[in-house]
């Protein structure tokens, strides 16, 4: 909950700047210093942010998935990170080497800083390790596997198989389900890397938002069944 309470104090900081509302803007920047400033204070314990804890209260050390969960939603609606690079950077390390352990099948909830298994199954690892996401409206795509090997896609209009072979930096798309009429079209691809190329030919850049740059397709893919998108990135994911 705590960086999902940042993002929305950021979220808000970034509406009222373009609503004009310069008075609630200016109240918001000392909310947000004092809530990275409550969370360090409560739940960093030299690796990552823990479960829960408070200095008077009970704690749990775990690694949660949803440990960053607000800082999706912060880049998505405001280009903006909840918190410095060097903490996102290594809770992004201890996701890998404990959510992203091999051991696991599926990527657990929480985990002990041992890497025992505390709570099973999750979503929220997938989101994380993933960094997906697609709006239909304006068609962009964002696709950033953290991981070699393949995923599950899941989104409310469509399913896929997502690739990323790592050492060559290409990511692969394939949709294996549709749940929409029409299906919709993807139109660009969202990502965090300084250059993308389509079959061997640089993309044509749309913009940037935040951490991440937008690409054009030369056409629309529809996301129907067997449809596959293919991209290779010229600079990979500087927290990955």
């Amino acid at each position: 909950m705590a960086t999902f309470w940042i993002a929305a104090l950021l979220i808000a900081e970034r509406w009222a700047a373009k609503m004009g509302d310069t008075e609630l803007a200016d109240r918001i920047g000392p909310l947000v210093e004092r809530a990275q400033q409550r969370m360090e204070a409560d739940l960093w314990n030299g690796r990552y942010y823990r479960a829960f804890g408070s200095p008077a209260g009970p704690a749990n050390d775990n690694a949660h998935a949803g440990m960053l969960a607000g800082e999706c939603f912060a880049r998505m609606l405001a280009g903006l990170d909840v918190l410095p690079a060097d903490r996102l950077a290594a809770c992004n390390q201890a996701w890998l080497a404990l959510q992203g352990s091999p051991r696991f099948a599926v990527p657990p909830d929480e985990v002990a800083p041992d890497g025992a298994l505390r709570v099973e199954f999750g979503w929220l690892p997938y989101d994380a390790l993933l960094d997906f996401f697609f709006t239909p409206a304006d068609g962009v795509l964002r696709l950033v596997p953290k991981l070699r090997g393949s995923a599950p896609i899941v989104h409310p209009l469509f399913w896929a198989t997502a690739r990323s072979d790592g050492a060559a930096a290409t990511v692969t798309l394939t949709v294996e389900k549709l749940f929409a009429d029409p299906a919709p079209a993807v139109r660009q691809i969202e990502t965090t890397a300084a250059g993308v190329s389509l079959a061997g030919t640089p993309a044509a850049r749309a913009g940037q938002l935040g951490l991440y740059h937008r690409y054009v397709l030369p056409q629309p893919v529809r996301l129907r069944p067997g449809a596959t998108i293919r991209w290779e990135v010229d600079q990979a994911c500087p927290l990955c």
